[in-house]
């Protein structure tokens, strides 16, 4: 514009060029340009045409469109005044105010104060409204703030990184030491930023050289080896002997956090972090369906609550401590125990696979009948004698069900009068003896005929 410079604010000129009509007024060094079809204002310095300027306090009614095409800010908003009152925002300078008609309490998450978009008009956050309150809202999915890093080459997005021993406030890639973030991908908060002047332009990237961004809370991409078994959702993360890369944790151990994506090759899954101690003897067990191919414990296994709601398959359990369990213990395979077994409740023993069944022999007589209640372990014999019963010999058999693999040790106590000898014919003194099959009933003394004898018996190998 070819204008002049009069002392007051005055129209020069009105013009209908391009998409006008404009109103042009002067005042000191800037000018003034109404677009009277769009109700805008812009406000030109005059010793620099193309920069838009706000000299003093104006009142814009309507849309206001700021634009350029320039390196660095395009707007710059500066309060010169450097009163401070705290608490009193109207006795303290202040840099900006954004106000809605919508009253604090009507306010929904549909009230953005402002947004943050790309030249798509795609919205990659918004300060937003709700009743009485303000949220952030970006698509960020972490807490992040910057470390100091004193390795050649910095950690990269998505690695495990370990408080550095030999250095203050420094942070090293992960190798089988306790982690406490993952190098931040997307952050949606960011702190221990710079403190950088609006003119230096290399501030931020200096900084970056020497530091990195370190997710300490959130949803992270990680990255991860199937070294030490595929990862199911939920499982616990440890650092790897690979710097810098998670894996299973499968004992007690520090741990990242916990899975929220499967992995069964090497790759990059989400992780919930949160820093802690693993220790898989003492966590409970809750799950539908667990197999455990092998559980060893070289210490101390207390399991106050192992809560399977479906499928528990534990093909060989190894404890070379003490196992304490307060509730019920189930091992379909093997137990093995080198230590000690204390149980707070009964013991009960199970029922095998086939049948225990029991045959009276040719010294307890004629009819005689033989019965057993119970399995290979624990159980009841009755023994009912027949006619022409022998002095001595064998009078009542039980075969497993299954076999043992060496003989095993069975006792037996009498379980009625007539068992413990106590009636006219005198003791009969019964022994039993075993094999890896079958376990006898034998007399030494002559019995009566047709006497029935109870006895209770277990077996351990």
């Amino acid at each position: 514009f070819n204008v002049s410079t009069p002392s007051s604010p005055s129209l020069v000129s009105t013009t209908t060029t391009g998409s006008g009509p404009y109103s042009v007024a002067v005042s000191g060094s800037y000018a003034y340009v109404v677009n009277v079809n769009s109700n805008t204002l812009q406000i030109f310095n005059l010793t620099s045409p193309d920069t838009l300027s706000v000299n003093a306090q104006s009142t814009f009614n309507g849309l206001t469109n700021i634009q350029g095409s320039t390196l660095g800010y395009v707007s710059t908003i500066f309060n010169q005044s450097t009163a401070t009152s705290a608490g009193a925002p109207a006795s303290s300078s202040d840099g900006l105010l954004i106000e809605l008609g919508t009253l604090d309490a009507n306010r929904t998450t549909g009230n953005t104060f402002i947004g943050f978009a790309d030249s798509t008009g795609t919205l990659a956050g918004a300060i937003v409204g709700g009743a009485s309150a303000v949220s952030y809202n970006t698509t960020g999915a972490d807490y992040s703030e910057y470390f100091v890093s004193n390795s050649t080459t910095l950690p990269t997005p998505g690695q495990l990184v370990s408080i550095d021993p030999n250095s203050t406030n420094s942070v090293v890639a992960s190798n089988d030491t306790a982690p406490i973030g993952v190098v931040s991908t997307s952050p949606g908060f960011v702190g221990n930023g710079p403190l950088c002047k609006i003119s230096d332009p290399t501030c931020q990237s200096d900084y970056n050289k020497t530091h990195v961004l370190v997710a300490l809370t959130g949803q992270v991409p990680t990255q991860v080896t199937v070294a030490n078994g595929n990862i199911a959702v939920g499982d616990p993360i440890t650092a790897s002997s690979t710097p810098g890369v998670g894996e299973l944790a499968t004992s007690p151990t520090n741990i990242i956090g916990y899975a929220l994506e499967s992995a069964t090759s090497n790759g990059t899954i989400q992780v919930l972090l949160e820093p802690g101690y693993y220790n898989p003897t003492q966590s409970n067990i809750n799950s539908n369906n667990t197999t455990l191919n092998a559980l060893t414990v070289n210490n101390t296994l207390s399991a106050a609550n192992i809560n399977i709601g479906g499928l528990a398959s534990i093909t060989t359990l190894e404890v070379s401590g003490n196992a304490s369990i307060t509730g019920n213990l189930s091992v379909g395979g093997s137990l093995t125990v080198e230590g000690v077994i204390t149980a707070n409740a009964h013991l009960v023993t199970g029922n095998n696979s086939g049948t225990t069944i029991a045959v009276a022999q040719k010294a307890a007589g004629t009819s005689a009948i033989c019965s057993v209640s119970g399995n290979d372990t624990a159980g009841q014999i009755t023994l009912t004698t027949g006619t022409s019963a022998w002095n001595s010999g064998e009078q009542c058999s039980v075969e497993f069900s299954s076999s043992y693999a060496n003989a095993p040790h069975p006792v037996i106590t009498p379980a009625n009068t007539t068992s413990s000898g106590a009636y006219s014919s005198g003791n009969v003194q019964p022994y039993v003896s075993a094999n890896t099959t079958t376990m006898s009933i034998n007399f030494t003394n002559a019995d009566k005929s047709q006497q029935t004898f109870v006895w209770n018996y277990f077996n351990v190998q």
